[in-house]
């Protein structure tokens, strides 16, 4: 019997060795590759500028510009956000502001293999969670430069009329939180002022859902970080020096997120998961 009825094809990506990896896996480890390289530039940011406040504001204005320069930004016939409306299929008559831009947030999740879940989508609020960040190993200045750029895919998308919404990431992986949780809401809605770069981490004024955990199967081997490594709190800390707002570490301690090369893993067999 010949063997390709039996053996099913499926896309793979060979290594410079011969080895054949699956596309799925190699692009996971290709995406977790750019964060590692992330991680060492933003070690040398830290080098160039240590105080945190300065350096993740720079940086998260630089990520803001960097996609409001895709277009002009207040033209709506401008090809960029003609081409926008055109690849997600937005009827001409539904209302051009600000919330659409969460489109554009969440297909960026996708390309980035952050698996997670849209809460809400609407004109006045949107909610995502997310499980998986490969960028989490980077730090929180990378967490605030997201908001940075999100910030940006909503002001394009309100063509004319910028800060429609607060856009706050509430939860973040690379602050040591489980998920990362992005909560846009408008501002004539919820009377909030204008943020600056360093308030993107605030509370929503409405309720969060959380995605309950499921269930583990009984005997699951799974991996703790002791209680010596930093947490997602605005407490100070001796370990890691003083912290600024809900940040973790303001750059005197452990720069990425909680599974950090600094902390101390300890595996344990356990019956069942906690609920």
């Amino acid at each position: 019997m010949a063997l390709k009825p039996v053996v099913p094809e499926y896309k793979a990506v060979e290594t410079a060795w011969g080895k054949l990896i699956n596309q799925k896996d190699a692009y996971k480890f290709g995406v977790r590759h750019i964060a590692a390289f992330s991680a060492n530039l933003f070690q040398l940011m830290r080098i160039i500028e240590p105080d945190w406040e300065k350096r993740t504001a720079a940086i998260s204005e630089t990520a803001y510009g960097f996609n409001m320069a895709a277009c002009a930004g207040d033209d709506p016939d401008d090809p960029y956000i003609r081409a926008y409306y055109d690849e997600w299929n937005i009827p001409e008559f539904c209302e051009k502001s600000a919330w659409l831009g969460a489109i554009w947030g969440d297909s960026g999740d996708e390309y980035e293999d952050m698996a997670g879940r849209v809460i809400q989508f609407t004109r006045n609020r949107v909610e995502k969670e997310l499980d998986t960040c490969p960028w989490d190993i980077v730090g929180s200045e990378m967490c605030n430069m997201t908001t940075g750029m999100f910030t940006a895919n909503f002001d394009l998308t309100a063509v004319g009329q910028q800060n429609e919404v607060c856009l706050n990431m509430c939860e973040a992986r690379g602050c040591g939180d489980r998920h990362c949780r992005v909560v846009a809401e408008r501002r004539d809605v919820t009377g909030l002022e204008k943020q600056d770069w360093l308030h993107h981490r605030e509370q929503p004024q409405f309720p969060v859902h959380n995605t309950p955990r499921k269930s583990a199967p009984s005997k699951k081997v799974r991996s703790f970080v002791t209680a010596s490594t930093p947490t997602h709190s605005a407490k100070k800390s001796p370990s890691t020096g003083p912290t600024t707002g809900s940040w973790p570490w303001d750059g005197s301690g452990p720069s990425s997120s909680r599974w950090s090369p600094w902390a101390t893993c300890v595996t344990t067999m356990t019956s069942s998961r906690d609920s």
